[in-house]
């Protein structure tokens, strides 16, 4: 089943049970919600284009895809330079990179900038990073948490950016990226979902 076909599934449903509502589809993916990360997307922009790494790679996670979406189209509407890698961390479409695709599409023309995107330009790793399903904390994920915590005292959440993370520095050390490469890791949040799991889970006690 396919994310347009679940969104469309769900509304009907609530509209049969509480009747005619706003509805916010599933990680707020459609055109309204993916607007704030088009406004990101040229910040990024903007920001990095004033350090001189205007060709960094991005790097975030992909859920919905809302987010990607967005910076997919926010970077062609500003034609950035900046290189762009979704890493999936949650195994929960059918025909993801299609479903990105026409949503970036649709975004663009409702800002009166109309642009087309394949499922081939999709920047995604789908799958590899994923570990057991979504909502599960891989083991890959929970070694990038503690790295990062001891490291940085950054937290990444065990849901979404520390499979991302894990997966980005997979990729660092398989080559993906140049040596000297500029690299920005989009930490899009999630902090909550730490609290879900016992610290001992995560390896994150005091003893560790």
């Amino acid at each position: 089943m396919t994310i347009e076909t679940t969104i469309r599934l769900v509304k009907l449903v609530s509209w049969l049970m509480v009747g005619h509502n706003y509805f916010i589809p599933v990680g707020g993916h459609n055109w309204l919600g993916c607007l704030g990360y088009v406004r990101a997307a040229l910040e990024i922009d903007q920001q990095a284009c004033q350090l001189g790494i205007d060709n960094a790679h991005l790097i975030l996670a992909a859920g919905s895809g809302g987010t990607l979406s967005g910076l997919i189209a926010g970077l062609a509407l500003c034609d950035s330079k900046l290189r762009l890698l979704g890493i999936d961390v949650g195994k929960l479409w059918k025909a993801f990179p299609v479903s990105i695709a026409s949503l970036a599409e649709d975004i663009c023309a409702r800002l009166d900038n109309p642009l087309q995107f394949t499922a081939r330009q999709v920047p995604l790793i789908e799958s590899i990073y994923v570990g057991d399903k979504y909502g599960d904390p891989s083991a890959d994920g929970l070694s990038a948490i503690q790295k990062l915590a001891r490291l940085e005292g950054i937290l990444l959440d065990p849901v979404y950016t520390a499979k991302a993370f894990a997966g980005m520095l997979s990729e660092m050390e398989k080559g993906r990226f140049g040596k000297s490469d500029p690299v920005i890791f989009l930490h899009t949040g999630g902090l909550p979902a730490l609290f879900a799991f016992d610290a001992g889970e995560l390896g994150l006690n005091s003893s560790a």
